[in-house]
């Protein structure tokens, strides 16, 4: 056997050094696949979180304020149709440090309360927490009556929508509803 037999023989070829590099890049790349898709996962069930949070929020203010659930006040309700910043007067709640001394009609907490779940409450800084437009992207509720003419034993539906990306990374649409009597 001559030299250059030996050194094949015993060392590691140039092919088969590109071969493994290959499937380590292969390898590596599925990882980072299972791994983006994870977080976007992640995200989307973030995101269904809070919109069972926000529905819940909405259904308990609407279980608390019966006479204005009896007037019907909160059905058909959008939170595309309210203006972030413009905060309904009066403001039944304290607003941003500053004591409230209303006296607010259920007709104007049922305001107040859709505002609040479609907006949030204004903090010190000038920023709003919580609320549907403020943390789900595109987010969007709405609350409808099962019936026409909405009566006061009427089933209501509570939806919320938001923006996500489905498994090709493609936007789509979350939504989660929910059915109640108030």
């Amino acid at each position: 056997m001559n030299k250059h037999q030996r050194n094949l023989q015993t060392g590691f070829s140039m092919i088969e050094a590109l071969v493994a590099l290959v499937v380590l890049t292969i390898g590596i790349l599925g990882v980072a696949g299972i791994q983006i898709n994870g977080v976007r996962t992640n995200f989307d069930a973030y995101n269904r979180s809070l919109a069972t949070s926000m529905i819940r929020d909405i259904v308990e203010r609407i279980h608390v304020n019966q006479p204005a659930t009896q007037a019907g006040d909160y059905a058909d309700f959008d939170s595309d149709d309210v203006d972030c910043s413009a905060p309904p007067d009066p403001y039944c709640a304290e607003q941003a440090g500053v004591a409230n001394t209303a006296t607010c009609t259920s007709a104007e907490m049922a305001t107040f309360d859709m505002f609040i779940v479609s907006c949030g409450h204004l903090r010190t800084d000038n920023t709003r927490d919580w609320g549907v437009q403020n943390v789900l992207p595109t987010g969007r509720l709405q609350l409808a009556c099962d019936d026409a003419p909405c009566t006061p034993t009427s089933r209501y539906t509570a939806t919320v929508t938001w923006t996500n990306l489905d498994d090709d990374g493609n936007p789509g649409t979350g939504t989660v509803q929910i059915g109640f009597l108030p």
